[in-house]
């Protein structure tokens, strides 16, 4: 995926990616990177870390950076998500 992109993925910060499983065969290697996104409807610039995982991994969005500048709802019997600019 960070090729798509194109980062390098060697670059990356690296990090240990686990999940609830404290067993180490369920670790995978990853990379931390940062990327640039546009948010059109907004005219918004972003620099968000992306993290990026070496072998079978979900693809996961982040809090940092993004959630940073919203406010979030989450309305499930309407089934929609929410966000309100906090700046």
């Amino acid at each position: 995926m960070a090729e798509r992109i194109p980062l390098n993925w060697a670059r990356g910060s690296r990090i240990s990616l686990t999940g609830i499983s404290p067993r180490p065969e369920c670790s995978v290697d990853g990379r931390i990177q940062e990327a640039a996104a546009f948010l059109p409807d907004l005219a918004l610039n972003l620099t968000l870390p992306i993290c990026f995982a070496d072998g079978e991994a979900p693809y996961l969005i982040g809090r940092e950076g993004f959630f940073d500048r919203f406010s979030i709802t989450l309305d499930k019997k309407k089934r929609r998500t929410l966000f309100r600019s906090t700046r």
